[in-house]
This record gives structure tokens, C-alpha cells and sequence, in this order.
């Protein structure tokens, strides 16, 4: 006899649904998430002794199950990046300790899905969702760069925190906080988690063109700082580790460029 419970609070829109089948489609197959709806939410998906449970946080109470095979009916082209090197270009021996980054066209924007190794450092003392500062703690980020040096720069933690800044010239934040719809998973078993996100293409600066993502772990002076495309040379010994280096970011490929560039790239308001 198999029983599943499902506990629905209806006033948050949290639903708990523990669902064998999807750890197994979920971590062995590692596809993006459907896209965002149109009200910002967060959904976990947490892996704890055989179970996943879905927490949505949004009006539509979508399952795992429903997005998954929402997911197969796309058909996206996919780009796939690995982070591992450091900052200064120094490679990560560890393949566990490299993150893989997926990028696809979706009709609202970008599409970042990634896996990520967990280390489980201090969570946050704030709530899940938009949050300053989550660059101090564990992240993952990616930079999206367009003419006359504006870019957005978007960070996801493991806890459910996110941030999306609009910046017009090196660290100059004109919008922050922006919404996101993201979607996270973490799997105990093997020490990895995955997020998913839609990033509208009104939040993607004009003249799309170039990109960067990074990840940061640890604490202290144990803090580590790994990059996609990696600073490749120091102009001194006491060089520190700066994401806004523009001059080092790569070009996005082709299609995601004309992707964006067709259904008109901008500012938010």
C-alpha cells in the first residue's frame, strides 16, 4: 500500500508533494524547467531519503510531474557552459566541483538552468526571494552584457534567494531586485543542486551581446571564487577577484542573440 499525503495551504499556495518518480526523471535526466508564469514565484523541490517535495509558491500549484513533461513538448535549443576555473583562470581539478550552466531561447526571454555542487555554507538570515547582498553568501551568477556597457547580473543561491540587478556602466545599479520566477531543486544524495529561470527579455539590456557566469562557495578565507571565462592574466600580485571585469566576457551564441534582438530587448521600467 503505497500512501501519498498532500498538505495544501491554501492562503500561501504551498503544496507538499512527495513524488518518487520524479527524483528519478528530475536528477538522472537534468532538463530545464518550463518557462515563468507571470507571477513571480519560487518552487523547491528538495530530495530527502527517496522523496521530492514541490513547494510552489505562485497561483498556479504547478507539479514537478506537470513541468517536466510541459519541458518535453519544447522544442529549444540548448547551450551548454562548465564552470571550472577560478577566477584567474586555475583549473578545478574536481569535476564534482564544476557547474554546469544551460542556456536556451524561451519565448519570454533566456532560459538559465544549471547543477551546481552544494556546500551547504551559512544560509541567508532573510526569507527566500529577492535579496541584496546575496553575493556574500553561496551563489551562482550570470552576467548578460549589451552596448554602451549595461548589463544585468542575475544570482541564485540554494535557499531560494535570488537577485536581479539592472546596471548602466560598471557597478552603477539602476534597478534592483527585479522578480524572478525561479525554480530550485537539491538532492542530499549526491551533494548537487539545480535551479531554473526565465529571465524576461525587457530585464536583458539593448544590444545584447556578451556574457559571464560565476560561482562562489565557502566562508572566510576559505572563500573561493570560480569563473566561466576567467580573468587571464593579473596586473599585480594583489589583484582581487572583481565579476564587473567586462573586458573579459565572452560573445552568447548567435541564435540567443537573435532571439532576444527579435522580440525586442529594453530596459524595465
Amino acid at each position: 500500500v503505497v500512501v501519498v499525503v498532500v498538505c495544501m495551504f491554501v492562503r500561501t499556495g504551498i503544496v507538499f508533494a512527495p513524488v518518487s518518480r520524479l527524483k528519478r526523471e528530475l536528477f538522472s535526466t537534468f532538463s530545464p524547467f518550463p518557462g515563468s508564469s507571470s507571477t513571480p514565484s519560487l518552487r523547491v523541490n528538495r530530495n530527502n531519503n527517496d522523496d521530492i517535495n514541490d513547494i510552489n509558491i505562485n497561483n498556479n500549484g504547478v507539479s514537478g510531474r506537470q513541468y517536466l513533461h510541459s519541458e518535453r513538448r519544447r522544442s529549444m535549443s540548448t547551450h551548454s557552459f562548465t564552470i571550472n576555473t577560478s577566477w584567474d583562470n586555475k583549473p578545478l581539478q574536481e569535476e564534482k566541483k564544476h557547474v554546469v550552466l544551460h542556456i536556451n531561447t524561451d519565448p519570454n526571454g533566456i532560459r538559465l538552468t544549471f547543477n551546481a555542487p552544494f556546500y551547504n555554507d551559512k544560509q541567508p538570515d532573510h526569507a527566500p526571494g529577492p535579496m541584496m547582498n546575496l553575493w556574500d553568501y553561496e551563489v551562482v551568477e550570470v552576467f548578460f552584457l549589451g552596448k554602451d556597457n549595461r548589463y544585468l547580473e542575475v544570482e541564485l543561491g540554494p535557499h531560494g534567494h535570488h537577485l536581479a540587478l539592472q546596471l548602466d556602466g560598471v557597478r552603477n545599479i539602476v534597478q534592483q531586485e527585479l522578480p524572478l520566477d525561479v525554480e530550485l531543486a537539491r538532492n542530499e544524495d549526491d551533494g548537487r543542486w539545480t535551479a531554473s529561470v526565465t529571465i524576461p527579455n525587457d530585464y536583458l539590456p539593448d544590444g545584447l551581446d556578451k556574457f559571464n557566469a560565476y560561482a562562489i562557495n565557502g566562508e572566510g578565507e576559505q572563500r573561493v571564487y570560480n569563473a566561466l571565462f576567467p580573468v587571464l592574466k593579473k596586473e599585480d600580485n594583489n589583484q582581487q577577484p572583481d565579476f564587473h571585469r567586462l573586458e573579459w566576457f565572452q560573445q552568447l551564441p548567435e541564435d540567443i542573440r537573435s532571439h532576444c534582438e527579435a522580440i525586442g530587448g529594453g530596459e524595465a521600467e
